[in-house]
């Protein structure tokens, strides 16, 4: 069963990139009961060195940058002033620099953002070009395959990097997932990825393609930026509490995110959709989400064929009256029947 994709990982794809490197149900099974490894050309980090980069990111970030110390790491998200998502990332904390984790498609966001915000900070925000994501290593073994691998500890504390070693070059180990389960990310020298993927292998990976990873994190509820939400999404709808720091100081965004919190609730939320339909003969883009009565309740985006339901699942922001009252509802203009389930691979 293939699987259709959202729209930066189709441009990938165009590129050359393999959409799979067997079959999404080998690959499927691998990231779920054991290892898959993946090309992790979805990611891009920023390095961020300067005396002031911790009072900076402290302000601009959702989450507690000053009580990092290296190792440790944390999820966090860059808001505009009305808390919409610009970017979500993760944060790594080193001796001298903090490198920011995001989707590739979004740094020159994330980027332009923050340079807005650079008056007379002591702050550098940089590509570094020399030390790149290679590869997403998902699954219960992730962390076995990183020890036989690259030497990487057994033990890493989640957001936490440990050293690596692979071909003489040192190399970075996160401890992060992005299909919502355990995971590892190792980063290092561009030039290792080819060969890293093939070492992972031999380590006990199933290679896989990126198209299966698109169907993991769709299946965990896991938002991507500049596909699911935009910057007319609110942090709250997409729900990472993990993300948002309520004892820190001020940051981008804070007004409106404890406004919200205090009202208890966001009229829309993350919502996943069982669709009755041919997932290759649907439209792409943004899909309307219609109620009895042709009121429109919501969107769909991200539309995957999905393993564990063994349906079409679909993620997308639905009006929390909709999901209250369990109403009928149809998607698109074809009105195709879909009803709401539960995302089927909770996040741990």
């Amino acid at each position: 069963m293939s699987s259709e994709v959202t729209e930066p990982l189709a441009q990938l794809f165009e590129n050359g990139l393999p959409r799979h490197r067997s079959s999404l149900d080998e690959e499927w099974r691998a990231a779920t009961s054991a290892c898959a490894a993946f090309p992790a050309v979805h990611r891009a980090m920023t390095r961020i060195t300067g005396e002031d980069r911790v009072s900076f990111l402290h302000g601009m970030l959702t989450n507690d940058v000053r009580r990092l110390a290296p190792p440790a790491g944390l999820p966090a998200a860059f808001l505009n002033d009305s808390a919409h998502v610009v970017a979500d990332m993760r944060l790594y904390c080193g001796i001298d620099a903090f490198e920011i984790d995001c989707l590739s498609w979004r740094r020159d966001a994330l980027h332009a953002g923050l340079d807005r915000y650079l008056i007379a900070d002591d702050v550098e925000i940089e590509v570094d070009e020399k030390r790149v994501p290679l590869v997403c290593l998902e699954g219960p073994e992730s962390s076995v395959v990183a020890e036989r691998c690259v030497a990487a500890p057994g033990e890493i504390e989640p957001f936490a990097t440990a050293p690596g070693r692979f071909a003489g070059e040192d190399l970075a180990v996160h401890a992060v997932s992005d299909s919502g389960g355990s995971g590892r990310l190792i980063s290092g020298p561009p030039a290792l990825r080819d060969a890293l993927l093939d070492a992972c292998s031999a380590a006990g990976a199933t290679p896989a393609g990126l198209a299966t990873l698109d169907v993991l994190r769709v299946e965990a509820g896991i938002a991507w930026a500049g596909v699911d939400m935009d910057e007319s999404t609110l942090l709250m709808e997409i729900g990472l509490p993990e993300v948002i720091s309520r004892t820190k100081g001020c940051y981008l965004g804070q007004e409106t995110v404890e406004r919200v919190s205090a009202r208890g609730q966001v009229n829309r939320s993350l919502t996943a959709l069982a669709i009755d339909a041919d997932l290759a003969r649907m439209p792409v883009g943004s899909l309307a989400v219609y109620a009895e009565g042709a009121a429109v309740v919501g969107s769909v985006m991200s539309r995957v064929y999905s393993p564990a339901l063994g349906v079409v699942l679909g993620m997308g922001l639905l009006h929390r009256k909709a999901r209250e009252a369990s109403l009928q509802v149809a998607l698109g203009d074809d009105r195709v029947p879909c009803r709401v389930v539960e995302f089927p691979r909770p996040r741990s």
